[in-house]
């Protein structure tokens, strides 16, 4: 066999040794990608998680007599906790 063979077959080895390393490995994004058999229609129809929590939310109003002991330690004005305190 020629000595061009080896040469060739060793380049060729450390080609595939680097590709795992390299920036060609973002190639493989082109077959794998989980989007790119998706439709492209998410401008018209919305799609809603069916599995989402649905968040508990409260007002304002709670949240400050929530933390009203925090706020009044720093030093931050509060707004119902006054009207509460002014009306006993």
């Amino acid at each position: 066999i020629h000595w061009m063979f080896y040469v060739h077959l060793i380049c060729v080895s450390i080609l595939i040794a680097y590709i795992p390393f390299s920036k060609i490995m973002h190639m493989a994004g082109i077959f794998l990608s989980p989007t790119r058999n998706m439709r492209n229609d998410s401008r018209m129809r919305r799609h809603v998680n069916p599995w989402i929590k649905p968040a508990k939310l409260h007002t304002y109003e709670e949240w400050e007599k929530e933390f009203k002991d925090q706020l009044v330690e720093v030093g931050i004005p509060l707004e119902y906790a006054k009207e509460e305190g002014e009306s006993s």
